[in-house]
């Protein structure tokens, strides 16, 4: 089952008690920060081969906090009518960006909602700023990371 990955920030999605049944914190909405209707999401292998990897791209471009993030299923995104397109993303990984980067388009307030409905489902354990480091120090010592291409602040004391 393919599965694509979306970073949050976990303590936007905690329920408060005033929230009706089925309702979300309208600050999840900071998490699906669309530009031009478009929304950025990794593809992650059946295996989890490629999780490391994608998780470093995704964290080398800004700062070691902890790394939240949801899983979503790929074949029921499409079903619910996103246009899921493969693109290159823009992280310090070009390999990573051209195989496992693709983009929700055409994005719509009700598929907003769909999507914040099936990250609510996904939320992943936190992974720590430790864990974060490692696999960013691992793809830049495999080549895989290019430190010249990450932003200053992605550094974090390498």
């Amino acid at each position: 089952m393919p599965r694509l990955i979306r970073r949050i920030r976990k303590a936007r999605w905690t329920l408060q008690a005033w929230l009706g049944e089925g309702e979300l914190p309208s600050d999840v909405f900071l998490d699906l920060n669309s530009k031009d209707n478009t929304l950025s999401l990794w593809l992650v292998e059946d295996d989890n081969s490629n999780l490391n990897r994608v998780l470093a791209a995704m964290a080398a471009q800004g700062s070691p906090d902890a790394f939240d993030y949801a899983v979503l299923d790929k074949a029921r995104l499409e079903a619910c009518g996103f246009v899921l397109e493969r693109v290159d993303g823009a992280t310090p990984d070009s390999d990573a960006n051209r195989q496992w980067h693709f983009d929700a388009k055409q994005l719509s307030t009700r598929l907003l909602q769909v999507l914040a409905d099936e990250l609510k489902n996904g939320i992943q354990d936190r992974v720590s700023p430790a864990s974060v480091k490692k696999a960013v120090i691992e793809s830049i010592a495999l080549g895989q990371l290019v430190v010249d291409s990450m932003p200053q602040r992605a550094r974090w004391e390498l």
